[in-house]
Formats: C-alpha cells, structure tokens, sequence
C-alpha cells in the first residue's frame, strides 16, 4: 500500500489505489519510468510521465483515470509519440508555422523511422547517434 503521507512510492501503485485516492497531490508508480498519477483538488486524477529535454525536466500528459487504465499508463509513450505531444505542447512558441513545421517533419524524416518505435524511457546517446551521424555534415 502506498505511503499516501509522502506520496512518493517505492513499489508499483496498484488500481485499487488508484481508484480510490482523493487526496491531492503526485503519487509516483515505482519501477524508475517517471510515471505518476497526478489528483487535483477537486478528484480529478491523470496520468504524467516526466521527460529530460535538454537537460529541462517535462511533464507529459498521459491521459485522464479511468479513461486511461494503470495498466495503459505504463506501456510508456514511444519516442514518435513523445515527439508529436512535445510538438505540440511547444508549438506556440516558434516564431511561425514554418518554424513549427520544419521541426516536426525534421524528426519525421531522420528519427523517427530509426528510433520512433523505441520507449523514451530506453531512448539513450547511442540512438541519438545513429540518428544524427548519418546527417551531421549533410545537414
């Protein structure tokens, strides 16, 4: 049973909890994957899984419980995923639609089809790599 005082949580949350919790606050699911379940004042509860973006920690929106089961939250986000919601989430912050544009059909075009398909918690340097060697000085 989860520590509901500290929140935090060693061990995996379980659905009973997670469909009983009220009180507010972030209860982490244990297991190193970022994933926590994030209950409003209100009861409202939904899922979050924190990413590192340039060394800038992010808050990616999972979906809302019971739309999105304990068992849907942890078959974490893909990097095509994670890359489309973080699109997104940025794109008002580019100067223009084209700005916004180039970026997204960027990755489409040299990550994704090497590493869209990998988990962003198993994303590391190597695939990084391999995305960007191919292109370095061509790009």
């Amino acid at each position: 049973m989860p520590d509901v005082k500290n929140k935090r949580v060693s061990k995996a949350l379980t659905a009973a909890f997670v469909r009983t919790v009220k009180e507010r606050g972030k209860y982490h699911d244990g297991g190193g994957l970022g994933l926590f379940l994030r209950v409003e004042p209100n009861g409202t509860k939904f899922w979050v899984q924190r990413i590192t973006i340039r060394g800038k920690r992010r808050e990616l929106g999972l979906g809302s419980h019971p739309l999105v089961s304990l068992a849907n939250a942890r078959e974490i986000l893909t990097f095509a995923d994670a890359t489309r919601r973080v699109h997104e989430i940025h794109r008002p912050s580019w100067r223009n639609e084209k700005h916004a544009n180039d970026f997204i059909n960027s990755l489409i075009a040299y990550a994704i089809p090497r590493i869209g398909d990998v988990r962003v918690s198993d994303v590391d340097s190597a695939d990084v790599l391999s995305v960007l060697q191919p292109i370095w000085l061509e790009k």
